[in-house]
Formats: C-alpha cells, sequence, structure tokens
C-alpha cells in the first residue's frame, strides 16, 4: 500500500520449474511501474509448501505504508485456533498479536479436523530458534520483512479473514528483495491410523529402571517398548551406539524379538551426552555443533547454578548445560551423564541419521522415541525413509513433548513448534504440563492429534475417560496401569473398529447433555461407546441413538456396561434409559444384540449407618509444600470398624503427597488412600502406589475405611452424592484390628519423608475423623 491505497499488479506468466509425483515448484514475477514481486511456491507430498514473496524496488526508492498478506477461510472451515499467544481450542471471534521475538511465536494453526493449515511467517534472515526450556540461548531472530508489523483476523458472516501485515518499509533501488516467506503446513497430513494406534501397546519405564521381562510384558498385553535414557541398555543421552552399552541393547533387542515384542530407542536431537569419542572435537568447532552460551542469559532450569564442575573443568563455561543424570550401573565407567545443547541445523543431523542407520541395521531398533527435538522436516523425512527403507511397516516414531506454554518455553504450543516434522510420525505422547481434565476443544486441537492425521496417549493428569473418547489411553507403566482397558479393547476386537469421533456430525450415537462427549468404535453387530462428562456435578444423560446406522434393532439390543478393573462394575442398561455419570468421569458401553438381563448400578449407602460413633478427632489445618508431609495420628478404638474423615484438599498441589488417610496394622502392614491434583484416587498398598478411579480437584469429599469379616474397603462421597467403592482388597491380608489412623498429607511412604522437589506452598485441611462400630 502507498498513500493509503493498495497498488495494482500486473501479474506475469506462471512458470513451472519442476513437477514430479512428489514435488511441485513454480514461479511468477508480478509488477507496478516502480517494485517487482517474484512469487515462488514449492509444495511436496507431505503438505508442505515453501510460499516466497520478494519484494524488490525497481528503479526509484519506495516508501510502502504496509505489505499485507490476505487470507479468507471459510467460517465452517476457521473453527479451531492455535498459536499466536493462543491455546489450541475454538477460535475467537478476533485476535490481534504483534511481533515479539522474546516469546516463541511465529506461527498460527486454524482450521477442524479434517481441513485447515499452519502458516509460519518467515524472513531470509530465519534461524531455527531453540526449544523447550533452552529458547533464550538461542531465541528467533526478528524478521527483516514481517517484523515491524503484525498479524490479525476478524469474523464476518461468511469468513474469517486473516491479516499479515508488515507496517511502514522503505526501499531503495538498490536494495536486495525483502523476502515475505510463509512455509504451509496444510492438515491433516494423513488419514487416521486407530487398527494401528490400538494395535500398539507401549510400555515405557523410567529412568534407571531395571532391565524388562519383554516375556512378562507381551503376556500382559503390550506390543511395543520404548529405551529411556538412563537404562543399562542406552545410558547416555542420544548416542545409544555407544560402546558401552550397545551390546547390553542389541542383547535384549534380540531376546524382546524372540518374546515377540518391539523395541524403540530414545534418541533425538537438542542435547547431547559427553560420555561420547567425539565430544571435544565438536567442542572444537566453533559453535557449529555445541551450542556457545549466549551473553546475558541466565542458566537454564535444568542447571541453575550453571554446568557441572566436570564440564567447566574440561571445556568451560562457554555452552549450554542441559540434563543431567547420576549414572547408578555398575557397569559403566562413567557414573555421570552431562549433556549439552547442541546447534539446531548444523551437519550433527548427518551424524545422528548415520547412527539411526545403524541403529536399524546393526541392533535392530523397531523404532524412535524422540523427546522434544531440533530435528528439522527434511531431516526428519530422511530418518523416516531409513526406518522404512527395507519395507518393515512395524516401525514406530512416537513424539513426546512437554507444554511449551509457559514463561520457560516462551508461550509456544508444542504443536506449533513441531508440526512441520508429523507427516513422519507415527503417534505422539504430549506430556508434562497437559492435563485430560482440561476442555474437550483443547484436547482435541492441543493433545489428541487427531487434526492432523495422528494419534496420542496421555502422560501428566490422565483421565480414561476423557482420553479414550480421543482414542487416548495412558503408557504403562509411566502414566498409569492401562492393562485393563487393554484387555477390554482386546476382548472387543477395537482395533478393527472404525473411530467416530464427537466432533464428527456423522456420530450415530450423541450425548443428550452438552457437557458430554460421545464417540463410538462401530464394528458388524456391535459398537464401543466411549462416554465423558466434563460436567462438575453428578448428571443423568439419555443417549441418542441412530439404530440403522448401527446396524442394530433397539428391541433387541443392550447397553452393557462391560467390567472393567480400576474403572467400571459390569452393568446392563436397557435402551432409553438414564445413565449416570460421575463428575469428570465417564462409562465405556457395548451395545450389541447379546441376550442380557438388566442389572441397574445399586447404591452404596453411608458406610456408618446402623453404628455407633465411637470417637472423633476434630479439624487439622495444614499450611506445607506440595510435597512435603504433614500428618497427626490417632489411635483406632476398640470396637471400630469403620473409620471416616472429612478432607478438604482446597488449593493443595500435592500428589502423593495429596491430603488422605491411613490405616496400619501392628504387623507394619497399612493401607492408604489420598486425592492427588490430577483428580484421581491415590492408593498406597505397603508402600506399592496405585491410582483408582476419579474426584473432583479440590473439592472436600469424605472419605471411609470399613472393615468386613471378608475386605477392607476404601470408600468416598463427593458433593454430598452417592457413595462410591473406591478400591477393596481381601481381609485375609490385613489380619487382627488395625493399631493406628494417619491423616494429612502422609506422601508415599508409612514411615514419611518428602519429594526431592518441594514445590510451592499450599493449604488443605482435614475437617473431622471419627470412627464408628457395631451397637452394643
Amino acid at each position: 500500500m502507498i498513500a493509503g491505497k493498495a497498488l495494482v499488479w500486473s501479474p506475469g506468466k506462471l512458470e513451472v520449474i519442476q513437477q514430479s509425483a512428489t514435488l511441485l515448484k513454480w514461479r511468477v514475477v508480478n509488477e507496478t511501474a516502480h517494485l517487482t514481486c517474484t512469487v515462488s511456491g514449492a509444495l511436496e507430498f507431505d503438505g508442505n509448501l515453501q510460499l516466497s514473496m520478494k519484494l524488490r524496488a525497481k528503479d526509484a526508492n519506495v516508501s510502502l505504508d504496509d505489505v499485507r498478506f490476505v487470507l479468507p477461510w471459510r467460517k465452517d472451515v476457521a473453527k479451531y485456533a492455535m498459536g499466536l499467544g493462543l491455546k489450541g481450542g475454538l477460535i475467537p471471534a478476533k485476535h490481534e498479536w504483534k511481533w515479539d521475538v522474546s516469546k516463541h511465536q511465529d506461527a498460527i494453526w486454524i482450521g477442524d479436523v479434517n481441513v485447515g493449515a499452519m502458516l509460519r511467517f518467515k524472513g531470509q534472515n530465519f534461524q531455527r530458534p531453540l526449544i523447550n526450556a533452552y529458547y533464550d540461548f538461542r531465541p528467533l531472530i526478528l524478521p527483516e520483512s514481517w517484523g515491524s508489523g503484525g498479524i490479525y483476523w476478524e469474523q464476518s458472516e461468511a469468513e474469517t479473514t486473516l491479516v499479515a501485515h508488515s507496517g511502514q518499509k522503505e526501499l531503495a533501488k538498490n536494495q536486495a528483495a525483502l523476502d515475505f516467506a510463509i512455509d504451509w503446513y496444510i492438515t491433516p497430513f494423513k488419514t487416521l491410523d486407530p487398527k494401528k494406534h490400538f494395535s500398539d501397546r507401549y510400555f515405557h519405564a523410567s529412568q534407571g529402571a531395571p532391565v524388562e521381562d519383554t516375556a512378562m510384558l507381551q503376556k500382559e498385553g503390550a506390543t511395543i517398548m520404548e529405551v529411556h535414557h538412563n537404562r543399562l541398555c542406552n545410558p547416555y543421552i542420544n548416542y545409544p551406539y555407544n560402546d558401552d552399552s550397545v551390546g547390553h541393547l542389541q542383547h535384549f533387542i534380540k531376546q524382546a524379538h524372540k518374546d515377540n515384542m518391539r523395541v524403540a530407542v530414545y534418541y533425538t536431537t537438542r542435547e547431547l551426552t559427553q560420555n561420547i569419542p567425539e565430544f571435544f572435537a565438536l567442542k572444537s568447532m566453533g559453535g557449529e555443533i555445541i551450542l556457545p552460551r549466549r551473553e546475558g542469559v541466565a542458566w537454564p532450569v535444568t542447571n541453575g547454578s550453571g554446568p557441572h564442575p566436570w564440564l567447566i573443568e574440561h571445556v568451560g563455561d562457554d555452552i549450554v548445560p542441559a540434563w543431567r543424570e547420576n549414572l547408578k550401573f555398575p557397569d559403566y565407567k562413567e557414573k555421570l551423564d552431562l549433556a549439552v545443547i547442541t546447534t539446531p541445523d548444523s551437519r550433527w543431523n548427518n551424524f545422528y541419521l548415520e547412527g539411526l542407520d545403524y541403529l536399524v541395521k546393526q541392533v535392530g531398533i523397531d523404532g524412535l522415541y524422540i523427546d522434544d527435538t531440533a530435528l528439522d522436516r527434511k531431516s526428519m523425512q530422511r530418518a523416516r525413509r531409513i526406518l522404512d527403507a527395507d519395507g518393515n511397516t512395524s516401525r514406530r516414531v512416537s513424539m513426546h513433548s512437554w507444554n511449551h506454554f509457559n514463561g520457560l518455553a516462551k508461550w509456544s504450543n508444542s504443536s506449533i513448534a513441531f508440526m512441520e516434522l508429523y507427516p513422519y510420525f507415527d503417534g505422539l505422547w504430549h506430556g508434562e504440563g497437559f492435563n485430560a481434565n482440561s476442555s474437550p476443544d483443547f484436547m482435541l486441537v492441543e493433545m489428541s492429534g487427531i487434526p492432523f492425521g495422528l494419534m496420542s496417549e496421555m502422560l501428566d493428569h490422565p483421565n480414561p475417560w476423557h482420553g479414550m473418547v480421543f482414542g487416548m489411553r495412558t503408557r504403562w507403566p509411566w502414566s498409569g496401569d492401562p492393562r485393563a482397558q487393554w484387555q477390554l479393547e482386546r476382548e472387543f476386537g477395537i482395533e478393527d473398529a472404525e473411530f467416530i469421533g464427537w466432533w464428527d456430525p456423522a456420530c450415530p450415537v450423541k450425548s443428550s447433555n452438552p457437557d458430554c462427549k460421545v464417540s463410538v468404535f462401530q464394528k458388524s453387530g456391535k459398537t464401543f461407546v466411549a462416554i465423558a462428562s466434563w460436567a462438575q456435578q453428578k448428571v443423568s444423560l439419555s443417549l441418542e441413538i441412530d439404530w440403522t446406522a448401527l446396524g442394530l434393532a433397539p428391541k433387541r439390543a443392550s447397553l452393557w456396561v462391560p467390567p472393567c478393573n480400576g474403572l467400571q462394575d459390569e452393568l446392563v442398561y436397557a435402551p432409553g434409559s438414564a445413565i449416570q455419570v460421575m463428575p469428570n468421569q465417564g462409562v465405556f458401553l457395548i451395545l450389541d444384540e447379546e441376550p442380557r438381563e438388566v442389572k441397574m448400578p445399586e447404591q452404596l449407602k453411608n458406610p456408618s449407618l446402623g453404628l455407633s460413633p465411637l470417637s472423633s478427632v476434630g479439624p487439622f489445618e495444614i499450611r506445607v509444600p506440595a510435597n512435603v508431609s504433614s500428618t497427626k495420628d490417632a489411635p483406632w478404638p476398640k470396637g471400630a470398624t469403620v473409620a471416616m474423615a472429612q478432607i478438604d484438599p482446597q488449593q493443595d498441589a500435592g500428589q502423593s503427597w495429596g491430603i488422605g488417610m491411613a490405616v496400619a496394622w501392628a504387623d507394619g502392614k497399612y493401607l492408604q488412600l489420598n486425592a492427588r491434583t490430577d483428580g484421581r484416587w491415590g492408593i498406597c498398598k505397603n508402600g506399592a502406589e496405585l491410582l483408582e478411579g476419579q474426584h473432583l480437584p479440590h473439592q472436600a469429599a469424605v472419605v471411609a475405611l470399613r472393615l468386613s469379616a471378608t475386605s477392607v474397603q476404601f470408600i468416598a462421597q463427593q458433593q454430598e452424592g452417592n457413595w462410591e467403592l473406591i478400591k477393596e482388597f481381601p481381609r485375609a491380608e490385613f489380619h487382627g484390628t488395625p493399631t493406628t489412623v494417619r491423616y494429612g498429607k502422609i506422601g508415599k511412604q508409612w514411615q514419611g519423608g518428602n519429594h526431592s522437589d518441594p514445590a510451592g506452598t499450599t493449604s488443605c485441611r482435614v475437617d473431622w475423623l471419627k470412627f464408628f462400630g457395631p451397637k452394643s
């Protein structure tokens, strides 16, 4: 624009430069009296379009009011958005954003499940920034073209119009062209593959875990496992072919293959162990491979006091220290694993790919576990070709990322940061900082992978019901124990079902309650129905069922709630019956025509009914850090069969240290129930932690332990609703009468102890503790 008016361009002839089955390149030169705009594009098979618009003054200096790129979206397509300071979710009616390279923001995704695009705005001076908590050491460079402007959009009746603008620009006649570049990523990159997703049942143990019995894992239902770093078979981060351990890894994979288990290995770029023979040579290359420290930037959160003394002594402090581990494997002479950040887009990518080729051909790996990465799209494309070169279709690439929408990662979105790699991944495992109790639209856009042609699993704050309406499960054992759910899925044959999500207007089963989402997995003659509630109170819903679409006759059909340990007990509903769903929980149903008798849920009664009060204890106010113990003890009264407490988590952020109650016996055995901030109940049985059911985060609840002749039960009541059985244990495992009740923030062990990271201080309380026994 000049003097407030849009220029009129004379279009040139479109020139096709290259055309093949995988690539189309073109160019066209447009002109005005004093300007030339050379538009070139390269569209590849994976949905990437590199669009360059180079603006140059011809024979005189030109003052521009603005340069604008205007992109209209159909309103029915522009349903969701993510990026430029927005969390993923429903698109706002308007949004305005300005360039600020103190934040990792340069791209926006707009679209729906079946159509969308991410646009990354760049200049010729673009350099790939660091990700994760290291962004400040290599941030974005302000584009010389777009950088003085911003991006905004507004909605009208028919469309959403996005405008990217530059602000004022002065073009000198001898100046090099300004490149207004946009990288496009057309989504989804591929169709969903539920068969592959549900056939891949992952096992992923934590750092330092002992070597797995792969025959046992296979028997329990796992089909693929991932070997993290700091493991006997993979001790040093991002160098799994090291001489110390590669023999262990080869032997382990050979045994796993005999047991019909596949093995993927932790292997990515962005940081690199010091335990490599090339380390000092790489450091001598002037920052090409090992990134120098950026002056004035505080040390990263992983090394708040600076590099480890070993690094200071051997290479100095002109580095960016990253992950560090103290290794505890006696086989290895190196006891420290000290990573440093590597420079993106360097020749180290070639080394990485040669290493991958070795891992595939000589070690026999079945895939990669990528924990964030600095790889670019072309390098990931090459990696995928290495994995697939021999025709083996069972290798997998799984991507893990922590939530980058925070001050450490400078308010990026994980899927925005890594979307260019998504065509080459098989699945996602978005983890720390994500929460499966988030809104359905956030989970769809930022967690599920579905708008991009991927499926995913849950890590932090898992919710099995919320997850399943997106096809998401936990990964055993890191984020939970999905074995009962695996068994249910296998018995149904879910990998052969058609997945139809709640967002699809064609979904044949719908909920009468807008706070409850329903997705289906449809097979001939039977359909698995996943119901998930986001309501904060118990709801009663009916299902709107298209029986014709399901191929079922309602007069012969039943709604069977199959038993699934830790999630639900068996019930049978008649068609048209109201289904009760607890807050933030759900139901798994199977619709079929198998003859079954109706079996409605039984209502548990208050466990103190019919008993006499024996003793009570008053309130216990607690104000300590989230992961610190603070408890009181009370003796178990003679004749008591029920201990009951009202707990109020308030703003407590504890997980294993969440507020609760524990009961101990004279022989040292104990049972514990506590409210976790992720919305699960934590159960400790003699120090072994289980996660059961759901509770309302930060809401008061009454919890009880009841003794009977045959069992020990944990029972809870939330929001004065129905009593729920949380967990039951055989009485034979806990002989005699308990001796002590402990209440408050107990932690993982009866003996006490705090987490190494205490976290912030918050308040919680036990309102009362009461004991009841049979009437005399």
